[in-house]
Parts: structure tokens; sequence; C-alpha cells
């Protein structure tokens, strides 16, 4: 561990209103990095292998915080760079009620990038439109690394990935998936059925079919819509056809994160 001889004590020192200027999504594109709060964040950084660039760590905390950083570094034998600062001034790195004392600064991570949605043998994967709910979309990060998906498809409209809300609510799964973000969503449907896959929008629609109907496997791929708005319809059309979760006919719909879990789960039943 190395530790910088200077605590920042003052809210405008340089290296502190630039990490803080990460909690800005304009600013997180711009520099290419993004913060992760609290040290179950810190130790899912180190196990899926990703970049650390600092570690921001409140002055009043570092008896408790130092040693559990200490015993991952000797854990995963790496090495963190670590900066000291304040309570006033570690307060404006983060957004959390009751911090834990513990900020990391990143880049981001190479396996989450902008380009096409062809599969590769092998991978499973789901696909995201407009789901606008960084709550939801990390819910549904945590939920498809729980069931061996490997890929995230996601329209630009989605959520960011690296938002405090999204990587809370994804517990760190965020890091553990291949992430690609695609401009044209109809066109990415196109591409994953060239791969060779099935594509089934989920909605209720004419024509869809039960869930408990399909037969699903472990190689087709669900796009999952926004929460209120559904999938659009230049996407579903590219799909192979449209399923949906029988449930009970006095509720109106399940929250879209549900909605994932259940299909990912019975698609994993299949193999």
């Amino acid at each position: 561990m190395i530790i910088s001889s200077e605590t920042v004590t003052s809210r405008s020192n340089p290296a502190l209103v630039r990490a803080a200027s990460l909690k800005d999504k304009k600013y997180r594109r711009k520099n290419g990095a993004f913060l992760c709060d609290g040290i179950k964040l810190f130790y899912e950084l180190c196990d899926a292998g990703c970049e650390i660039s600092l570690v921001w760590v409140n002055e009043d905390m570092s008896g408790r915080i130092l040693p559990l950083i200490e015993a991952k570094e000797r854990e995963c034998g790496r090495s963190f760079n670590v900066r000291l600062a304040s309570d006033s001034a570690f307060s404006k790195l983060t957004e959390e009620n009751g911090s834990e004392g513990i900020v990391c600064e990143a880049p981001f991570i190479s396996r989450h990038n902008a380009g096409d949605a062809a599969l590769c043998e092998g991978e499973r994967a789901v696909m995201l439109t407009s789901l606008r709910d960084p709550g939801n979309l990390g819910t549904v990060a945590r939920s498809a690394h729980a069931f061996n998906i490997t890929r995230l498809i996601l329209t630009s409209d989605c959520a960011d990935i690296y938002s405090a809300k999204t990587l809370r609510a994804a517990m760190g799964a965020i890091f553990k998936l291949d992430i690609t973000v695609v401009a044209d969503g109809a066109e990415a449907v196109r591409l994953i059925r060239e791969s060779g896959r099935r594509v089934y929008a989920a909605e209720l629609r004419a024509g869809a079919v039960s869930l408990l109907d399909t037969d699903v496997n472990g190689k087709d791929v669900f796009i999952i819509g926004n929460e209120g708005t559904g999938i659009p319809e230049d996407v579903s059309r590219e799909a192979n056809g449209s399923v949906y979760i029988p449930i009970n006919a006095r509720s109106e719909s399940l929250n879209a994160a549900a909605a994932a879990a259940v299909l990912m789960w019975h698609q994993s039943l299949r193999g």
C-alpha cells in the first residue's frame, strides 16, 4: 500500500475536485473513469481483477479501513495507491448516508464498450432496451450474473452502468459481465439472430406466447423493455417472437428487474 504523505483537507483540492466530478455522468464519460463507494464494491473490483487508480479513505475511519485494504492486498497480490481525506473533504466524494469511509476511483472497465451485438459461441446474453431506472439496471445485472449470463446488451438510452445507484444495486455484478452498448436496438437484434440465436421480446401483445409454453434454452436471448413504455416496435418486429410471464390476472405487470429474473431463471432450467 502506498499512502500519500499529505492528507487532503480542502474541498477545493484539485485531485479531490476531479474525483468528485465523477459523480456526474458527463464527467465520467469525459474522463473514462468512475467512483465506487464502500468496502464491498472495493472487494468486488479487486476480485474481478479491475484496475483501481486511487483509493480514497476518510481519515477518521482509517484505523478500520487501512487494515482491510492491506488484507485484500495480501489476498490478491496487488498494491493500491491510497489517499487520506478529512471527513469534510471526503464527504465531497460520496452520495451515501453513513458512508463506510472508502471510495475507489477506477477507469472504465475494458469489457464494457460500444459495439455490435454479434454473439460468440458460448456467450449467454440478455438485451435491455430503454431501461432507464438505475436500480432496475443494477438488479438485472446482479440477477444475470447469478443465472450465468455473461453479456448484457444495452441500448444507448439505458441508465448509466457506472452511476452510484446502478453499482449499488448490482453489488459487483457489473464488474463481472461483458457489457455492450448499441446505438440501434433493431440492428442489434438482427445481429444476434445472425449469430444463430433466437431472440424473444418479453411483452404482452397479440401473438405472445406464455413462457411456460416455450422451448427456450440457454442460447436464446430475451429482450427486456422500458418500465413504462415497453419494447420499441421496431425492436420487437426483429425478434423471433414475444413471450409473457403468466401472472395473477388482477396484477397489472411485474417490475422490469423482477421479470428479467424470472425469465433468466426459467431459461437456466432449460440448459
